[in-house]
């Protein structure tokens, strides 16, 4: 899921988890495949990782429709976790 060597779900810094939910919205890329963000929503961890857990969780839960099952892929979803991403960006340089 994660192909960077020394990476995995628990010693992510913001922008590894922002490049993480860009590889959700564009299919994939060379360091995070799809599933990865789905499967993290699924990963119990610490500090600011866990907070960041529950907001995907969230964000997946109430953006499901009967149309669209998957709240994480669904328009309005898509437009939080771009929004979420630029965040954990921001919050990187602090």
């Amino acid at each position: 899921m994660i192909n960077i060597e020394g990476r995995d779900f628990f010693n992510l810094s913001r922008a590894d988890a922002a490049e993480m939910i860009d590889a959700f919205l564009e299919g994939g890329n060379g360091r995070y495949d799809y599933a990865a963000l789905p499967e993290f929503i699924l990963v119990p961890n610490g500090s600011w990782l866990e907070d960041l857990r529950l907001r995907l969780k969230f964000i997946d839960e109430h953006r499901r429709t009967a149309d669209e099952p998957d709240g994480l892929a669904s328009g309005a979803g898509r437009l939080d976790l771009m929004a979420l991403a630029c965040e954990l960006r921001a919050n990187e340089q602090k």
